[in-house]
C-alpha cells in the first residue's frame, strides 16, 4: 500500500477498502461519524511542534481484526506482514502512522511499551504478552528540521492522548496563560475549529469526551471561536479573566480572525457560515442541535487544549475497591473510596458523569464492604 492511501484510510476508518482509490476523506465538516464510535476504539495523537512531525495511534485493548495491502516501491511499515490470513496473529492491538520516515518506526516501541505495561498483547504463556503495533510511516524530512527524529517516547505520548478519562477533564485549557476558559462556551454558542479550519466535534458533548477529541487533534489544540456577546458573559469567571490578553484573539472579520491564527481563511469563513445555518435549524452533520446564538462580530478567538480540570492523584484500585500494588495485585486489607479519575463510570471519557464525586465515592465505599461481608 502507498504510504499516502494507508494514512487516507486510517483517517476514514476504512480498513476493508481497497488500497489505491481514488476517494479521498470527506471534510471534517461533513462526517458526523468517526472510527472512535466503534466500541473499543481508541485515537490518539501527538505532534513534535519542535520539527513539525507528527504520531498518530489507532488502539484496540481487546484486539481487532486488520489486514493491509502493501504495494509501492519504497513501503515503510512494522508489523504489516503478520496481518496476512496466513499466519498465526489474527489480530492487532495498534496501528500507528508515524512520519519522519524509517526513522519514525522507533515511534512504535513507545506504543509496544505502553500496552504491555497494561498486559494488553498477543499471550505468550510465561513469558507474558506481546503487543501487536502494525506501523507505516510517512516520509516527511524536508519539512523543517530532519535532524529532529521521532523517537519512543512520542508514541507513547500518542496512547496517553488516546486513553484519557480524566475525572472533570475539560477541552478549554488555555495553553498560554495555564487556566481554563469556561466549560460553558459551547452552551454559549462557540464553536471549535482544528488548525485546518474545520469543525471536527459536536462542542456540546461532556467535558471528559472533549478533553479527548481536542487532544486528538494536530497540536492537540483547538480554536474555539465565539464572539464579544458571549464573552460578556465571562467576565466574572477569574479563571477565564487571567487567559483573557494572553493568548486570545480580537477581530472584526473572519478573515482577520484567519490571518490572527494561522487558519486557512476561506475555510474558517465557510465554517462560521455553516454554523449560522445551524443556528437557524439546519442540520448540523456532527449531531449539534443547540446553538444558543449566531456569532457575529466582534470575533473573539483562543486555542485551548485537553487536561485535566483538578489536580488527581492517588491510588489504582480493582471492582472491589482493593488498592493494587505496582504489579496490579491487590493489597491484603487495604481498601479505598473517592472521587474516581478514571474507571468506575465506564471506559473512556464519554462515560464519565460530571458532579459524580460523590456517587464514585459512595459506590467504591459500597463495593468494598459488599467484597468484606462476602455478597
Amino acid at each position: 500500500m502507498q504510504r499516502r492511501h494507508f494514512l487516507q484510510m486510517a483517517a476514514i476508518g476504512d480498513f476493508g477498502a481497497a488500497a489505491g482509490s481514488a476517494a479521498t476523506p470527506p471534510a471534517p465538516t461533513m462526517r458526523p461519524d468517526a472510527i472512535t464510535d466503534v466500541p473499543g476504539i481508541k485515537l490518539g495523537h501527538f505532534t513534535d511542534a519542535g520539527r513539525p512531525t507528527g504520531y498518530t495511534v489507532l488502539l484496540s485493548e481487546e484486539g481487532a481484526t486488520a489486514w493491509v495491502d502493501v504495494r509501492g516501491s519504497a513501503p515503510g511499515t512494522r508489523e504489516a506482514d503478520l496481518l496476512a490470513p496466513t499466519n498465526l496473529v489474527d489480530q492487532v492491538h495498534a496501528i500507528l502512522l508515524a512520519g519522519g520516515d524509517a526513522f519514525g518506526l522507533e515511534a512504535a516501541t513507545g506504543v509496544v511499551r505502553y500496552l504491555e505495561e497494561r498486559k494488553i498483547g498477543f499471550p505468550v504463556g510465561a513469558a507474558g504478552v506481546v503487543p501487536i503495533v502494525s506501523t507505516a510511516i510517512l516520509f516527511d524530512l524536508y519539512v523543517s528540521n530532519p535532524a529532529i527524529r521521532p523517537d519512543a517516547a512520542a508514541g507513547y505520548k500518542a496512547c496517553d492522548a488516546a486513553t484519557m478519562d480524566g475525572y472533570q477533564g475539560q477541552g478549554h485549557a488555555n495553553p498560554a496563560s495555564k487556566t481554563r476558559l469556561r466549560m460553558s462556551l459551547p452552551t454559549l454558542g462557540a464553536v471549535m475549529v482544528s488548525r485546518d479550519g474545520h469543525r471536527f466535534v459536536r462542542e456540546d458533548i461532556g467535558p471528559s469526551a472533549l478533553a479527548a477529541r481536542v487532544l486528538a487533534q494536530p497540536g492537540q489544540v483547538a480554536l474555539e471561536v465565539f464572539d464579544a456577546t458571549i464573552e460578556a458573559q465571562l467576565t466574572n469567571h477569574s479563571a477565564y479573566v487571567d487567559a483573557r490578553g494572553r493568548e486570545d484573539r480580537r477581530c472584526d472579520t473572519p478573515a482577520a480572525l484567519a490571518a490572527a491564527t494561522g487558519v486557512p481563511a476561506a475555510t474558517l469563513a465557510q465554517t462560521l457560515v455553516d454554523a449560522t445555518r445551524y443556528a437557524h435549524a439546519a442540520i448540523d452533520p456532527l449531531g449539534r442541535t443547540e446553538f444558543a446564538r449566531v456569532l457575529a462580530p466582534p470575533y473573539r478567538a483562543s486555542w485551548v487544549t485537553g487536561s485535566l480540570a483538578h489536580s488527581q492523584g492517588g491510588v489504582v484500585t480493582d471492582r472491589a475497591a482493593r488498592v493494587l500494588d505496582d504489579a496490579g495485585e491487590p493489597l491484603r486489607g487495604l481498601f479505598a473510596a473517592g472521587g474516581s479519575a478514571a474507571g468506575l463510570s465506564g471506559p473512556g471519557g464519554d462515560a464519565y458523569l460530571p458532579g459524580n464525586g460523590l456517587a464514585q465515592s459512595f459506590g467504591l465505599a459500597w463495593l468494598a464492604v459488599a467484597f468484606m461481608a462476602g455478597t
